[in-house]
């Protein structure tokens, strides 16, 4: 039994890998693929691993087994090995199938919705290293194996964002979101490296007794842990867009709908959330991060619903409704409420991708309702009106502030921002500089002939700047 369910996690991740490897080819061969034959790949490859993936499920869940298959071995530097590694128990089984069934419903979702667009082979592309990554991520027996997924999932995310390039605002806001992206996974690598340090292994090993599920971090000081699982929230906090840097994920539904449905409402915004499922043990052992993980969820809980309640677009106010269920999650988690947080996670993920590709059409409806009726309509009854029962100066300031997103992304700009880009201005002057100091050296003057003006490709066109200072006039033809 052992080995069948290790075929059936072989059979999982490589259908859709197999179905990206088809459509590269068919894009590559093709200068205009057939819509009929992207489809059929992409349909097959996903549905296959959503069928593996509910018999998966099945047979985890009546043996309520932990199996952690090794493969293999990546590399190996003196006593540290990254394994490759899957790591099938029930968490990962019913991400597993999440995010195979959340896959093909898109996947099946965009073969009309983006008919005869010019980017269907690039959607469908991208839809399928999406679930190569996601499936890489909650399957990974090792923190090495899910940063590898974790920034597959981040690219891929970015360059849906970017789908409609030929606009200037979709690349702007993908950019700022894989940039926000990059900053914070700083924190999953660097917690990686230090549980090598500590530990000596970052492998999952959920056989484990509590508490113990690496055994070198089972005896470690309360600093280390503690160290590591802030490292681990910082990066959960960039991928699922909490505050004070989740102020990306409003902007990111510039792509389209089905992207935003399964990337945004789904699984991508949750990675985050099973990172700390996963390092559940480092939490318990760090009451410090759990202190954290609830003021961050309680903050971006609190400002999200205010600044949800004053958008006037259904997927903006969708988006924030999202920041404000995770925030929730990271609540529950940091009082170790983890199994009410995965059960939130997984209805959460499947409400809100329905939402999402509902949104084009339920204001249409909406609208028909209301014209339908002879009497006002109201949705939410007492709750879209809760404001009024403030005081009019603290429901008036709260609003004003709402709209400006509490300043929190003005504070962002001046305080980080700025002087990160005034750092990085500094030291491109100073290397340019020193780059020109030293050819200039190197120069000695040839003749009395003009010296040809040469360039670094390095340097920016504005900054281009002649290597000899010698100025002579040629002859004019």
């Amino acid at each position: 039994m052992p080995d069948f369910l290790f075929t059936l996690s072989l059979l999982i991740f490589f259908s859709p890998l197999i179905g990206f490897v088809l459509l590269a080819l068919l894009g590559w061969l093709q200068k205009i693929p057939s819509e009929t034959w992207i489809v059929h790949i992409s349909r097959s490859t996903l549905v296959f691993s959503f069928l593996a993936a509910m018999v998966l499920m099945s047979q985890t869940f009546v043996e309520n087994h932990v199996h952690l298959y090794r493969w293999g071995t990546w590399f190996q530097s003196g006593d540290h090995q990254f394994v490759l590694s899957f790591l099938i128990d029930r968490l990962s089984v019913t991400m597993i199938l999440l995010t195979t069934m959340l896959c093909s419903l898109i996947g099946h979702f965009s073969i009309t919705y983006l008919h005869a667009d010019k980017g269907f082979l690039r959607f469908f592309l991208l839809l399928q290293a999406f679930a190569v990554g996601m499936l890489l991520l909650v399957m990974a027996g090792g923190v090495e194996l899910l940063f590898v997924g974790w920034e597959l999932v981040g690219l891929t995310s970015a360059l849906l964002i970017m789908y409609f390039h030929e606009r200037s605002a979709p690349v702007r806001h993908g950019l700022r979101a894989f940039i926000i992206y990059r900053f914070c996974d700083v924190g999953l690598l660097v917690g990686m490296i230090y549980l090598h340090h500590f530990a000596h292994t970052s492998s999952f090993q959920s056989h484990l007794s509590p508490g113990h599920w690496m055994s070198g971090m089972a005896h470690a000081a309360t600093g280390p842990v503690t160290f590591v699982a802030l490292l681990f929230t910082l990066a959960a906090i960039g991928k699922s867009a909490q505050l004070p840097v989740g102020g990306w994920l409003p902007r990111a539904m510039e792509g389209p709908t089905p992207s935003s449905a399964i990337f945004y409402g789904g699984l991508s915004v949750h990675a985050g959330v099973y990172l700390l499922l996963r390092a559940e043990p480092l939490f318990e052992n760090s009451p410090w991060a759990c202190i954290v993980l609830i003021l961050v969820g309680s903050f971006t809980a609190i400002f999200s619903t205010l600044m949800g309640r004053i958008q006037t677009d259904i997927k903006n106010s969708l988006a924030y409704a999202t920041m404000t269920q995770v925030g929730i999650m990271f609540i529950e988690i940091g009082l170790h409420l983890n199994g009410i947080a995965t059960i939130h996670m997984v209805g959460h993920a499947c409400l809100r991708t329905w939402q999402l590709l509902r949104s084009p059409s339920v204001l249409h409806e909406l609208h028909v309702l209301r014209g339908s009726l002879d009497h006002e309509f109201e949705t939410g009854g007492w709750l879209d009106n809760i404001e009024r029962w403030l005081p009019g100066n603290i429901g008036r300031a709260l609003y004003l502030h709402s709209l400006q997103r509490f300043y929190i992304e003005s504070v962002l700009q001046r305080v980080f921002i700025r002087p990160v880009l005034w750092l990085a201005n500094l030291l491109a002057t100073l290397e340019r500089d020193l780059f020109f100091r030293k050819s200039d050296s190197n120069t000695a003057p040839q003749s009395s002939k003009a010296v040809p003006q040469k360039t670094s490709p390095l340097v920016p066109a504005p900054l281009k700047k002649p290597i000899s200072s010698q100025k002579q006039k040629g002859p004019r033809k």
